[in-house]
Protein backbone atom coordinates (compact mmCIF):
# COMPACT_ATOMS: atom_id res chain seq x y z
CA UNK A 1 0.00 0.00 0.00
CA UNK A 2 2.85 2.39 0.82
CA UNK A 3 4.43 1.73 -2.58
CA UNK A 4 1.17 2.63 -4.35
CA UNK A 5 0.94 5.88 -2.37
CA UNK A 6 4.57 6.72 -3.20
CA UNK A 7 3.94 6.13 -6.91
CA UNK A 8 0.87 8.43 -6.83
CA UNK A 9 2.83 11.21 -5.07
CA UNK A 10 5.70 10.93 -7.57
CA UNK A 11 3.27 11.12 -10.50
CA UNK A 12 1.65 14.27 -9.05
CA UNK A 13 5.07 15.87 -8.51
CA UNK A 14 6.08 15.13 -12.11
CA UNK A 15 2.83 16.69 -13.34
CA UNK A 16 3.46 19.78 -11.14
CA UNK A 17 6.98 20.21 -12.56
CA UNK A 18 5.67 19.88 -16.13
CA UNK A 19 2.95 22.45 -15.32
CA UNK A 20 5.51 24.89 -13.84
CA UNK A 21 7.84 24.55 -16.87
CA UNK A 22 5.04 25.16 -19.35
CA UNK A 23 3.49 28.14 -17.45
CA UNK A 24 6.34 30.59 -16.90
CA UNK A 25 4.44 33.65 -18.12
CA UNK A 26 4.23 36.58 -15.71
CA UNK A 27 0.77 37.38 -14.40
CA UNK A 28 -0.36 40.42 -12.38
CA UNK A 29 -1.66 39.81 -8.86
CA UNK A 30 -3.93 42.38 -7.19
CA UNK A 31 -5.30 42.35 -3.66
CA UNK A 32 -7.10 45.51 -2.53
CA UNK A 33 -4.38 48.20 -2.78
CA UNK A 34 -1.47 45.76 -3.24
CA UNK A 35 -0.26 44.72 -6.70
CA UNK A 36 2.54 42.34 -7.81
CA UNK A 37 3.66 40.20 -10.71
CA UNK A 38 4.82 36.56 -10.70
CA UNK A 39 4.93 33.40 -12.81
CA UNK A 40 1.63 31.59 -13.18
CA UNK A 41 3.07 28.36 -11.70
CA UNK A 42 4.37 30.18 -8.61
CA UNK A 43 1.08 32.02 -8.09
CA UNK A 44 -0.89 28.75 -8.38
CA UNK A 45 1.49 26.98 -5.98
CA UNK A 46 1.12 29.76 -3.38
CA UNK A 47 -2.67 29.68 -3.81
CA UNK A 48 -2.64 25.88 -3.34
CA UNK A 49 -0.58 26.12 -0.13
CA UNK A 50 -2.78 28.92 1.29
CA UNK A 51 -5.92 26.85 0.49
CA UNK A 52 -4.47 23.79 2.21
CA UNK A 53 -3.60 25.85 5.33
CA UNK A 54 -7.12 27.31 5.50
CA UNK A 55 -8.66 23.83 5.13
CA UNK A 56 -6.37 22.55 7.90
CA UNK A 57 -7.39 25.42 10.19
CA UNK A 58 -11.07 24.56 9.69
CA UNK A 59 -10.40 20.84 10.21
CA UNK A 60 -8.28 21.20 13.37
CA UNK A 61 -11.18 21.54 15.85
CA UNK A 62 -12.86 18.37 14.58
CA UNK A 63 -9.51 16.53 14.48
CA UNK A 64 -8.81 17.55 18.08
CA UNK A 65 -12.36 16.63 19.16
CA UNK A 66 -12.12 13.21 17.45
CA UNK A 67 -8.78 12.45 19.10
CA UNK A 68 -10.21 13.31 22.52
CA UNK A 69 -13.23 11.10 21.82
CA UNK A 70 -10.99 8.24 20.69
CA UNK A 71 -8.91 8.60 23.85
CA UNK A 72 -12.03 8.63 26.04
CA UNK A 73 -13.45 5.58 24.26
CA UNK A 74 -10.17 3.67 24.64
CA UNK A 75 -10.21 4.36 28.38
CA UNK A 76 -13.85 3.26 28.54
CA UNK A 77 -13.00 0.06 26.64
CA UNK A 78 -10.15 -0.66 29.07
CA UNK A 79 -12.47 -0.04 32.01
CA UNK A 80 -15.18 -2.27 30.56
CA UNK A 81 -12.66 -5.02 29.80
CA UNK A 82 -11.42 -4.87 33.40
CA UNK A 83 -15.01 -5.02 34.66
CA UNK A 84 -15.73 -7.95 32.33
CA UNK A 85 -12.64 -9.79 33.60
CA UNK A 86 -13.70 -9.17 37.19
CA UNK A 87 -17.25 -10.39 36.56
CA UNK A 88 -15.96 -13.42 34.65
CA UNK A 89 -13.74 -14.33 37.58
CA UNK A 90 -16.63 -13.81 39.98
CA UNK A 91 -18.89 -15.96 37.80
CA UNK A 92 -16.30 -18.73 37.68
CA UNK A 93 -16.05 -18.65 41.48
CA UNK A 94 -19.85 -18.85 41.85
CA UNK A 95 -20.01 -21.73 39.35
CA UNK A 96 -17.31 -23.57 41.31
CA UNK A 97 -19.26 -23.06 44.54
CA UNK A 98 -22.43 -24.35 42.89
CA UNK A 99 -20.59 -27.43 41.61
CA UNK A 100 -19.18 -28.08 45.11
CA UNK A 101 -22.65 -27.69 46.62
CA UNK A 102 -24.15 -30.08 44.08
CA UNK A 103 -21.42 -32.63 44.79
CA UNK A 104 -22.03 -32.32 48.54
CA UNK A 105 -25.78 -32.69 48.02
CA UNK A 106 -25.23 -35.77 45.87
CA UNK A 107 -22.89 -37.27 48.46
CA UNK A 108 -25.20 -36.46 51.36
CA UNK A 109 -28.17 -37.72 49.33
CA UNK A 110 -26.47 -41.11 48.74
CA UNK A 111 -25.43 -41.34 52.40
CA UNK A 112 -28.96 -40.36 53.47
CA UNK A 113 -30.50 -43.06 51.27
CA UNK A 114 -28.13 -45.65 52.72
CA UNK A 115 -29.05 -44.58 56.27
CA UNK A 116 -32.77 -44.71 55.46
CA UNK A 117 -32.38 -48.17 53.94
CA UNK A 118 -30.58 -49.47 57.01
CA UNK A 119 -32.76 -47.68 59.57
CA UNK A 120 -36.19 -48.33 58.13
CA UNK A 121 -35.64 -51.51 56.19
CA UNK A 122 -36.29 -49.71 52.95
CA UNK A 123 -38.81 -51.16 50.59
CA UNK A 124 -36.79 -50.24 47.55
CA UNK A 125 -33.23 -51.52 47.26
CA UNK A 126 -30.41 -49.06 46.78
CA UNK A 127 -29.22 -48.66 43.22
CA UNK A 128 -25.72 -49.96 43.90
CA UNK A 129 -26.66 -52.67 46.40
CA UNK A 130 -27.15 -56.25 45.12
CA UNK A 131 -30.71 -57.53 45.24
CA UNK A 132 -31.17 -60.88 46.97
CA UNK A 133 -34.55 -62.57 46.66
CA UNK A 134 -35.70 -65.05 49.28
CA UNK A 135 -36.66 -68.56 48.19
CA UNK A 136 -40.06 -69.83 49.29
CA UNK A 137 -39.96 -72.36 52.15
CA UNK A 138 -42.11 -75.47 51.83
CA UNK A 139 -44.23 -76.27 54.87
CA UNK A 140 -46.32 -79.29 55.69
CA UNK A 141 -49.96 -78.71 56.23
CA UNK A 142 -51.51 -79.96 59.40
CA UNK A 143 -54.06 -82.78 59.08
CA UNK A 144 -57.67 -81.79 59.29
CA UNK A 145 -58.96 -81.38 62.75
CA UNK A 146 -55.65 -80.46 64.17
CA UNK A 147 -54.96 -76.78 64.57
CA UNK A 148 -51.58 -75.36 63.94
CA UNK A 149 -49.71 -74.63 67.08
CA UNK A 150 -49.07 -71.02 67.80
CA UNK A 151 -45.62 -69.89 68.53
CA UNK A 152 -44.83 -70.24 72.17
CA UNK A 153 -47.71 -72.76 72.84
CA UNK A 154 -47.21 -76.42 73.27
CA UNK A 155 -49.36 -78.75 71.23
CA UNK A 156 -52.21 -80.35 73.08
CA UNK A 157 -51.90 -83.88 74.11
CA UNK A 158 -48.28 -83.93 74.74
Amino acid sequence: MAIVLLIIILALLILAVIFAIQNVAAVPISLLFWQAQGSLALVLLVALVIGALIALLFALPSIYRNRREISRLRKEIASLEAELEQKTTSLEMVEAQIREKEQLELQSGVEGEALEAVGEGAEEPLEDAPVVEAEPVETEEAPAGQGAALEGEEPEGI
